[in-house]
């Protein structure tokens, strides 16, 4: 939802997702164990200027990087055209949220 949404934003009733076993967490501090279930979250800290000044071309390498370690594993995931993750098959196994700041990158907002 974003540091500044608003439940009232919600298209669904806390019911309705409730319903479809999604747990809908309004307010949740940053920093240690913010993400619900606890996912890896790792991102590097890269000054741009040094690579190329992309902010699309950043975050496919991301993209890319989770690609071929997945491959490592055996797990066979890819992209969805015009949607920002990593896909396995229909289902997102990587959102990618980075804040970018006088072009060196760094994870989620400020």
């Amino acid at each position: 939802m974003g540091r500044n949404g608003k439940a009232a934003n919600l298209l669904a009733t806390g019911e309705v997702l409730s319903r479809a076993g999604i747990a809908f967490y309004p307010r949740i501090a940053r920093g240690r164990n913010h993400h619900r279930p606890r996912p890896a979250c790792r991102l590097p800290i890269i000054d741009l200027r040094e690579w190329q000044r992309d902010v699309g071309a950043y975050v496919r390498a991301v993209e890319q990087a989770i690609i071929d370690t997945l491959a490592d594993y055996g797990i066979s995931a890819g992209r969805i055209p015009k949607l920002t993750g990593v896909w396995v098959d229909d289902r997102k196994i990587a959102a990618i949220g980075v804040h970018i700041g006088r072009w060196v990158t760094s994870h989620g907002s400020p």
